[in-house]
């Protein structure tokens, strides 16, 4: 097994669109941003417990793990083509506030203390 590490991954969410939200009581809606905020916590946990115990399994069964270095990793992402700048461009045509959504995205990844390996900001 290649392990590649390279960082933060979304797993799940609970999600309800703007418009029936705002139509829920105010007791409601709070119980939603509760109960979202741990199914994601819960499912991530989960998931790593799952994948972990997998590892776990394969290893006892002789499976060898090979870490790829920093160096390896950061020569990696760099060969990838411009992946944030090919979702902003058409979201951005349709007059979706993408650049908005990376950007909001990439300071709460980097608030949380990570840091990605290739700077995937789109430029102006």
């Amino acid at each position: 097994m290649l392990k590649v590490d390279f960082g933060v991954a979304v797993f799940g969410a609970l999600a309800i669109a703007k418009k029936p939200m705002a139509g829920l009581p105010p007791g409601v809606q709070k119980i939603l941003r509760d109960v979202a905020a741990e199914y994601r916590v819960k499912t991530a946990d989960g998931l790593m417990a799952l994948a972990n115990s997998g590892v776990e399994t394969m290893t006892k069964a002789g499976m060898k793990i090979t870490t790829l270095d920093m160096a390896a990793r950061k020569e990696w992402v760099n060969t990838l083509p411009d992946l944030a700048l090919e979702w902003v461009q058409p979201l951005e045509a349709k007059g979706l506030p993408a650049r908005q959504v990376l950007d909001d995205y990439l300071a709460g990844v980097r608030k949380r203390g990570e840091q990605p390996l290739r700077n995937w900001e789109v430029k102006k």
